[in-house]
């Protein structure tokens, strides 16, 4: 954009490595870690302004957001990206704090919805803008021979569900996949599921594979790095979400369909399939 001169990005947490970044952007890694640093952080950033828009990344962030809005004299926005926005929020102030709001994007109309139930935010102000895919990136290719092998997956036929593995997603269909192995494996003997991702919900799901019987046909991956995203996505032979709420289809569907050889994805709530 040529007339942004400069975005400033205050992060809350940083859970990889941060790669290039574009020259107009700054990016206050000394931010992460505790929840003091970020917000002294933060008013250091907008203390250093001027700034024309201050965008609070998640509903949590609201509060601040909009206290550094009013004091650069700057618009505010909020980005709103699933669960974390389908229900009232638990805190008086992130509450209070929504209805000066002056614009609330959304990932999906589904997000945007179940926000505006609960939010005294003027539908108005919402703006729908679905996640993005880089497509020279999330190409088809052949299977990364050794990460097949350090997997443990050669000669096997796998399917793969990539999603963080917490008990408030559990709407994802990871649970769904694991119950019907049994009966696929009649049908595909060399059947694998692949589970990427990382979470409290791990050894949950564990524990229940192992119950049915299928523990040496689940395979968890543990956390997976955006770089590395692509070599886990090649080496499905299906990729499979039955989800149960979730309105997944923006950016995970082009990826799916960019990346994997197939894809196949349930949407339960209103209709979607």
């Amino acid at each position: 954009m040529p007339e942004c001169a400069e975005t400033v990005v205050v992060p809350r947490l940083v859970l990889g490595p941060i790669g290039s970044l574009p020259s107009r952007v700054k990016f206050l890694a000394q931010a992460a870690g505790s929840k003091l640093g970020f917000a002294v952080s933060a008013v250091r950033a907008v203390a250093g302004g001027p700034f024309d828009i201050v965008v609070s990344g998640h509903v949590n962030l609201v509060t601040l957001g909009t206290l550094l809005g009013w004091a650069a004299g700057a618009r505010t926005a909020l980005v709103i990206h699933g669960i974390d926005a389908w229900s009232r929020h638990a805190s008086l102030m992130v509450r209070a704090c929504l209805p000066h709001m002056d614009c609330v994007i959304g990932v999906s109309n589904l997000t945007l919805g179940r926000f505006g139930r609960w939010a005294r935010v003027d539908a108005s102000r919402f703006r729908l803008l679905p996640n993005c895919v880089d497509l020279e990136q999330f190409t088809p290719g052949p299977k990364p021979a050794e990460l097949m092998r350090q997997l443990g997956l050669d000669g096997s036929t796998v399917i793969m569900t990539l999603g963080r593995l917490a008990s408030e997603e559990r709407f994802k269909g990871f649970d769904e996949v694991i119950e019907v192995l049994p009966e696929i494996a009649r049908s595909i003997p060399d059947i694998t599921y692949l589970i990427c991702g990382d979470g409290l919900d791990r050894d949950r799901l564990k524990a229940s594979a192992e119950a049915i019987g299928v523990g040496d046909r689940v395979v968890f991956t543990g956390f997976v790095p955006e770089t590395t995203k692509i070599e886990y996505y090649r080496l499905a032979d299906a990729y499979v979400m039955p989800s149960r709420g979730g309105d997944l289809a923006s950016c995970f569907s082009r990826r799916w369909h960019a990346a994997c050889r197939y894809s196949a994805a349930l949407w339960t709530e209103a209709g979607r399939r």
